[in-house]
């Protein structure tokens, strides 16, 4: 998603039935949502940490699938350079405050 924010938005300015049911640009919506991480990849995550910040990151994976396990998701969040602060955020801050507001 985060690659996509500006193809959306200018669809948005580009064409007015895009408009007809919003009343901002498509990556305000977005940047409220929740993102997961089971992408793994170090580069993938620190965009959607620059785009959408570490408060919008919830650790994933598919575990109990082999692919997505703890083991290789936690050290891909870990790979990251950000604060240890927005990186304890993405390991489990995030989900609590979201678990903790249900």
């Amino acid at each position: 998603m985060p690659w996509l924010l500006d193809r959306i938005d200018n669809g948005y300015r580009d064409f007015a039935e895009n408009r007809e049911h919003i009343d901002e640009l498509p990556s305000g919506y977005l940047k409220r949502l929740y993102y997961d991480t089971v992408t793994f990849s170090p580069y993938a995550l620190a965009m959607l940490r620059d785009l959408f910040g570490a408060e919008q990151m919830v650790m994933g994976s598919d575990f109990p699938h082999l692919l997505g396990a703890i083991d290789r998701a936690v050290p891909s969040i870990r790979s990251i350079n950000i604060p240890v602060v927005e990186r304890d955020r993405i390991l489990g801050g995030t989900a609590l405050s979201i678990l903790n507001n249900a």
